[in-house]
Parts: C-alpha cells; sequence; structure tokens
C-alpha cells in the first residue's frame, strides 16, 4: 500500500541486509511503531527501501549529492526495483530520498513536505510525499523550525517540531491510502 524510501542504509541494515533494521533505540523504531499502530502490516502493506544504495557510506566522509550522482542511484536501483512494486503512494524520509526522485529540483524537506508530487517509476506514476528522516524526527522532536531560516526555537510544546511534522505526513499518507483504495 504505501513504499517508503529512506536516504541511504545503517551500518545495521547493511549488516542484516533488511530496510530500517535498526533495534529499539534507533528511529527505524519509530516507523515501525507508526505503521503497526495504523494497522499495517510491514511484511505486506509496506515495502521499504532505501535511496543510495549504489553509495560506498561505509567511508568517513558524504560524498557531494551532485544531480548526476542520484541519477545515477535512481537509474541502477530504485527505477528498477520499483518498476516491480504495484503501488501508487511513495513517502520520502530525509533530502536525499526526495532528491534521488526529482534530482534536478536540489529540494529541501522542509519546503517540500505537505505537498503532493508526481513521479513516474516503470511506466507507473506514483505520488510523493516528503518527511524528515528518522534521525532528525528522532533527534530534532523538541525542537521548532522556523520555516524561512536556519534558526530552531527549543521548545517543550511538540507542535511544529520535525516529529509533528513527521505525524502529520504519515496521516496524509494514510488519508490518500484509504482514498485510493476506496475508489
Amino acid at each position: 500500500k504505501i513504499i517508503v524510501i529512506g536516504d541511504y542504509p545503517s551500518r545495521d541494515d547493511e549488516y542484516s541486509k533488511k530496510p530500517f533494521s535498526g533495534g529499539p533505540e534507533t528511529g527505524n523504531s519509530i516507523l515501525k511503531r507508526v505503521f503497526a499502530g495504523l494497522g499495517y502490516n510491514l511484511e505486506t502493506d509496506v515495502y521499504m527501501v532505501y535511496a543510495l544504495r549504489c553509495n560506498p557510506y561505509r567511508m568517513s566522509a558524504k560524498p557531494q549529492m551532485k544531480p548526476a550522482f542520484l541519477k545515477a542511484c535512481r537509474t541502477t536501483n530504485l527505477d528498477v526495483e520499483l518498476a516491480k512494486v504495484d503501488c501508487s503512494v511513495i513517502l520520502t524520509l530525509g533530502k536525499e530520498a526526495i532528491n534521488s526522485i526529482f534530482p534536478d529540483e536540489n529540494l529541501s524537506v522542509m519546503n517540500s513536505r505537505g505537498k503532493w508530487r508526481q513521479a513516474n517509476f516503470g511506466g507507473k506514476e506514483r505520488l510523493v510525499r516528503a518527511s524528515f528522516n528518522l534521525n532528525q524526527v528522532q533527534r530534532l522532536s523538541l525542537w521548532t523550525l522556523k520555516p524561512d531560516s536556519l534558526e530552531r526555537d527549543k521548545r517543550w510544546n511538540p507542535t511544529g517540531s520535525c516529529g509533528w511534522f513527521f505525524q502529520q505526513d504519515i496521516r496524509a499518507v494514510h488519508e490518500k491510502v484509504k482514498e485510493i483504495i476506496s475508489v
């Protein structure tokens, strides 16, 4: 019912060869709890994949994420894999994930989230919604991001935090799936 695309595999994911396989202390458990709470079976209803599996992230420094690099990763990995998946709703988690789908646009998550976009994978039109990566959700949930600047305000009220935005995006994806299924 939903395709979730993360930025790149963590060390735990590399070892287990399964996406989003981090332990209970990681942001990955957030995703599992949220989807399970909405009644999704993680084995059959949610297809999880990473955008940048072609990148040697075992290196100490991240390479520059240039459009040509993102296009190459999409062509060699995402296009091939997602052409096999019959699903019309995609949730991207993180800047590299959304930019791997739209590499020429250099999108930020803050400016992309809250909007539906269309992308074509394997001849199929998909609806794409961007949200924050799970590390940001876990780390910054007590911070409010100001939309027009890089400043952050510490808040104990979660409204306006990464976690709050993440919940809004998950709800929007869930509602879109229900709408598509009922048609």
